[in-house]
C-alpha cells in the first residue's frame, strides 16, 4: 500500500497533534502537579500523594496516623461544608470502642467556599478499645476528604482490617 505525500504528512501531523510518540522515549514521565499548579488550576492535584495514613492498634487503642502534604488539607470536627474525618468500627467487629473517637483539633480557615475547619501536616485519631481475649482483628471504616484551597477530591471511605495480637487484648484488660 502506497501513501501519497499529502496522506503521509497528514498522518504524521495527526499523530503529533494528538500526542502520540511526541515524548522522547528516554525522558521521564510527566511529574505530578505541585500544590501551586493545583491552586492555579493548570492541572488536577495528585490527591493520593496529598494524604497518606496508616491504621494500627497500639496497646488498647486504635490509632490512625496521617500526613497531609504541603498545599493540601483535610477537614475535621466542626466542619459544615466539606466532609470531616470520620472513624467507625464495624458493629460486627469482635473488638469494639470503649469510648469516643478523639479527632485532631483543626484550625479555622477562610476558603473560597467559606469558613472551614481544617488540618494540615501530621496528625492522628485515636479510639480506646474493648478487646476480648479471643479477638483476632478489628474492622471498620475511615473517611477523609483531601482538598487544596480551591479544589477538593471526592470524599473517600476506606475499609480497614487490623490484626489484634494476644498481648494487645491482655493489655486492654
Amino acid at each position: 500500500m502506497r501513501l501519497g505525500l499529502r496522506a503521509a504528512l497528514a498522518l504524521a501531523l495527526g499523530f503529533g497533534f494528538f500526542g502520540f510518540g511526541c515524548r522522547d522515549p528516554g525522558s521521564a514521565p510527566p511529574a505530578p502537579p505541585s500544590a501551586s499548579e493545583a491552586r492555579t488550576g493548570n492541572r488536577l492535584p495528585d490527591w493520593q500523594a496529598g494524604f497518606r495514613y496508616e491504621v494500627a492498634v497500639h496497646g488498647d487503642q486504635l490509632v490512625v496516623e496521617f500526613e497531609v502534604q504541603e498545599g493540601f488539607h483535610v477537614y475535621t470536627v466542626g466542619e459544615t461544608v466539606g466532609r470531616p474525618l470520620k472513624l467507625t468500627i464495624d458493629p460486627e467487629s469482635p473488638v469494639q470502642p470503649a469510648g469516643p473517637v478523639v479527632y485532631p483539633k483543626g484550625e479555622t480557615k477562610q476558603l473560597s467556599i467559606g469558613q472551614s475547619v481544617t488540618v494540615e501536616g501530621a496528625g492522628n485519631l485515636r479510639v480506646p478499645l474493648k478487646m476480648p481475649a479471643e479477638a483476632s482483628q478489628v474492622t471498620g471504616r475511615f473517611r477523609y476528604q483531601v482538598c487544596t484551597d480551591s479544589l477538593c477530591d471526592r470524599p473517600r471511605t476506606r475499609p480497614f482490617r487490623v490484626p489484634v495480637k494476644p498481648q494487645d487484648a491482655s493489655e486492654a484488660g
